[in-house]
């Protein structure tokens, strides 16, 4: 009996790079992370990134919380992702043999973006959070994964940048691997599968 196995990736920081628009939004404001935080940025970023909100009134609620100007939508605006050439080379390896999806914390705007540069043409299939309204690390997104999937959790190896992501896969019997740069990602696939370059 052949088992099944599905690989996922995490898409900023493994697929993408330069793909963390936050500092640049501090940077536009002149205020540092703990403002921010202070003001309730994070909070409203989560309920953004589920999608219980549309960019317009994140946008909206921070600025008039803090009496910044609202000058737009400044996801979009600062969001330039470059694929990772050596991560895609990897993935479109995988492909030959294997169902490869991306499972990835992201808002409307920037999947829209990854649409448009054909990024997501690496994937068979695409699960983000603003569409199930669930985000990493919560466990029930990688229940909805596997479910939607028909696989069991260690039919699926998964790899993310965040080791807190990580874990919490890893809890849930998901096999997973720390991506820290593709050359050692090529290395760690060999523990799983006869993978050549």
């Amino acid at each position: 009996m052949i088992t099944l196995i599905v690989f996922a990736f995490d898409m900023g920081g493994v697929t993408v790079n330069n793909s963390d628009v936050i500092p640049k939004i501090f940077e536009f404001y002149g205020m540092d992370k703990e403002y921010f935080t202070n003001k309730g940025f994070y909070s409203l970023l989560k309920k953004l990134s589920i999608g219980s909100i549309s960019e317009e009134i994140f946008w909206k609620d921070f600025c008039d919380k803090t009496n910044l100007k609202n000058n737009g939508n400044l996801f979009e605006k600062f969001f330039n992702p470059e694929l990772n050439q050596d991560t895609a080379e990897i993935i479109k390896k995988l492909k030959e043999n294997y169902r490869v999806i991306c499972i990835t914390n992201t808002i409307e705007s920037h999947y829209n973006i990854h649409m448009k540069n054909g990024d997501y043409n690496l994937f068979d299939k695409v699960y983000t959070s603003f569409s199930e309204n669930i985000q990493k690390p919560d466990g029930k997104f990688y229940l909805s994964v596997l479910e939607k999937e028909n696989i069991h959790p260690g039919e699926l190896i998964f790899t993310d940048d965040s080791e807190e992501n990580i874990n919490s896969a890893l809890k849930l019997g998901i096999k997973a691997i720390h991506f820290k740069n593709p050359e050692l990602l090529r290395k760690d696939l060999k523990n799983f599968i006869n993978f050549k370059k």
